[in-house]
């Protein structure tokens, strides 16, 4: 194997990056079961419903891996499309 392209990957700091990232939709969910904010609903083609913490979830998990990862070779795949006009 030629070890000038192996990039180590620190597991300990990505289920810490994880965890966090948990926490943080898991204290949106609680807001929006405590009816605090408002979990809207948007159709998507297909008349395919989703909702907003549907959509911010998902977004949130790619801006993390791109932030935290930019140099390895991720490839996700999501659910929801992620574009700007969606981003508005």
């Amino acid at each position: 194997m030629d070890e000038s392209n192996k990039i180590n990957f620190n597991l300990s700091e990505f289920v810490s990056i994880m965890l966090q990232y948990f926490s943080y939709i898991d204290e949106y969910a609680k807001k929006i079961k405590e009816e605090k904010i408002e979990n809207k609903i948007f159709i998507k083609e297909g008349n395919d419903k989703f909702t907003e913490i549907d959509y911010l979830s998902q977004k949130l998990f790619t801006n993390i891996i791109q932030k935290f990862y930019p140099y390895k070779n991720f490839t996700l795949i999501g659910e929801e499309a992620l574009n700007e006009e969606n981003d508005k």
